[in-house]
């Protein structure tokens, strides 16, 4: 769903994008006045995917809101599938509630079988938060949009189909053999037992098949196939594969890149190659769309971070969408994928639901997004108290979870208590946030903070492990310059900047720079943000580039 290339050859689907009749619930009324049974006729109309925050009276929105879309279907196995919505999605047809999802930026489907005719969908989205247990918190250095941010698609099923598939591979030690395995699972709505033979393309050649026979929902593994002189996917060389799986009545296609991506002596290796992590921190956001951005804005987002000599991007703070990754995937770009959780504290982190919620975030990311080679990290978490017991066995759980669902890509966390953190066991890359010379210190201590990282891993038993400056930098107002160097000027944050990167590529073990942030982002309207966003961005809002973007270009064009 939302990939840039044919998903599939042989399903009937339809895209319910566009107008939606919308009415929001500031009164929390709607639910006890069954709204999914009888929408208000006082609605309006409101275009999906989108934000709610871009009608005129509801930018500050935040609670619930309702949205209902007719459709017309033949008698058939239903599946309607959400690319994304914010945050809790309740989702109704034809007055029955199918089931609620949680978290936004992650796809989610519901299934019924259904009588030709026509239907009303009906969702309720809730984007409220508290300080406890939401995904993101209450306050968080972003802005929390509204809507169904994503595409939304039904999919009439008249025989058992492919539910999710994970093509997985291991390569030789001269990385130009691959051996390629599938796991499908296929879903039989119907009574009877249904047989079928499973088969894996690749390049439109059957490299593996498998018959299987079974009632209901099934998992199914199979293939080990050598596929011989294979082209790596690596940094600026985005090779990818063809990959198809069938049945006798479905199929699905991927597009696969093989590479191998390790963290050891202090290094990360990339197809066996050291390399110098060159990045950004992006979030997927838009001044005039919010979450739901166009696929020709993160294109040109590419090409503005591909022109700046970056080979890295982190995905702040959140899944991103298929389009991008596909563009990563294509253009060959390392992306690093994480989950909403930014900044919780002691009770937020022991706190039972919080746990079950990162757990199902992570399994849910892991499992829609595994076939894409560019995400070489999956990300823990963000600036929660790893310093604390609560913030311990928090990591320690997600860190085996991921480990478990996924040992192929690093797992890590982004820190902001690097003097005092004890988790650093549950990080394959040290990652510190830092932002000296702007909220505390001077530009002038980064010298000596970065020297003694090493000595400071020592003490820790972390020696072996290599180091990214995941976060760092300071706002600089577009078009603000001063001979004085004045803080919040551009020449300030051009100097802030280098200072950083000049000094990283000097230490040892220090392996990338992400920098905070590719663009100015929208901010939390109660951090009292200059403008109203967070104005770190080495382009402004609506990416015209400032100075610190031409002095990061030509840093990172000499760093190999």
């Amino acid at each position: 769903m939302e990939h840039l290339y044919k998903e599939h050859s042989l399903r009937k689907q339809k895209c319910l994008n566009g107008d939606w009749k919308f009415i929001t619930d500031p009164e929390d009324k709607g639910t006890e006045n069954q709204w999914y049974k009888n929408f208000p006729e006082d609605y309006r109309y409101i275009n999906v995917p989108g934000c709610w925050n871009y009608e005129l009276d509801l930018f500050a929105y935040r609670g619930k809101a309702w949205y209902l879309k007719e459709f017309d279907t033949d008698d058939c196995y239903l599946q309607i599938s959400f690319g994304a919505v914010t945050g809790l999605a309740k989702v109704y047809l034809d007055g029955e509630l199918l089931g609620e999802h949680y978290g936004g930026w992650l796809l989610f489907e519901f299934e019924k079988e259904v009588k030709a005719g026509k239907h009303t969908l009906v969702v309720l989205v809730d984007n409220s938060s508290n300080s406890l247990n939401t995904f993101p918190l209450n306050v968080v250095d972003w802005y929390k949009y509204g809507g169904i941010t994503r595409s939304v698609e039904v999919t009439e099923f008249s025989k058992p189909f492919i539910r999710k598939n994970r093509i997985s591979y291991s390569l030789n030690d001269t990385l130009d053999n691959a051996c390629v395995s599938a796991t499908v699972t296929l879903v039989n709505p119907y009574k009877r037992e249904y047989k079928t033979t499973v088969k894996l393309f690749a390049e439109d050649k059957l490299i593996a098949e498998k018959k299987v026979s079974f009632k209901g929902e099934e998992t199914f593994s199979f293939g080990d196939a050598v596929l011989e002189d294979i082209k790596l996917w690596d940094i600026n060389d985005g090779n990818l594969y063809n990959f198809r799986i069938t049945t006798d009545d479905d199929d699905v296609y991927e597009k696969i890149g093989f590479r191998k991506i390790e963290a050891k002596n202090q290094a990360i290796y990339l197809n066996n190659k050291s390399i110098f992590m060159k990045g950004v921190n992006r979030h997927e956001q838009h001044p005039d769309w919010g979450y739901a951005v166009p696929a020709n804005i993160n294109k040109r987002d590419l090409q503005i971070i591909k022109n700046l000599n970056c080979n890295t991007i982190r995905g702040s703070h959140y899944p991103n969408s298929h389009t991008f990754l596909d563009y990563l995937d294509r253009e060959g770009m390392l992306f690093w994928s994480e989950i909403p959780m930014w900044g919780f504290k002691e009770e937020a982190c022991a706190d039972e639901l919080t746990h079950t919620r990162a757990l199902k975030m992570h399994e849910e990311m892991i499992e829609q997004y595994y076939n894409h080679p560019c995400i070489v990290m999956w990300g823990l978490h963000n600036e929660i108290v790893t310093d604390t017991s609560e913030g311990y066995e928090l990591t320690k759980k997600l860190y085996n979870f991921v480990k478990e669902k996924d040992n192929s890509r690093l797992i890590v966390f982004a820190s902001n208590h690097f003097d005092t953190d004890i988790c650093f066991n549950f990080s394959d890359v040290i990652c510190m946030n830092r932002y000296n010379g702007w909220y505390s210190g001077k530009i002038s201590d980064w010298s000596e903070l970065l020297h003694g990282m090493r000595d400071s891993l020592i003490q820790r038993g972390q020696d072996d492990k290599p180091i990214i400056i995941s976060e760092f930098g300071c706002p600089g107002l577009y078009e603000y310059s001063s001979f004085n160097n004045n803080k919040w000027s551009m020449q300030y944050q051009s100097d802030f900047l280098s200072e950083v990167i000049t000094n990283s590529i000097k230490e040892p073990g220090i392996c990338g720079t992400l920098i905070w942030q590719f663009c100015n982002t929208a901010s939390d309207k109660d951090l009292a943000k200059a403008r109203g966003f967070n104005n770190k961005g080495l382009v402004d809002e609506y990416r015209r580039p400032k100075l610190s973007y031409y002095t990061v270009r030509d840093l990172y064009k000499n760093i190999d």
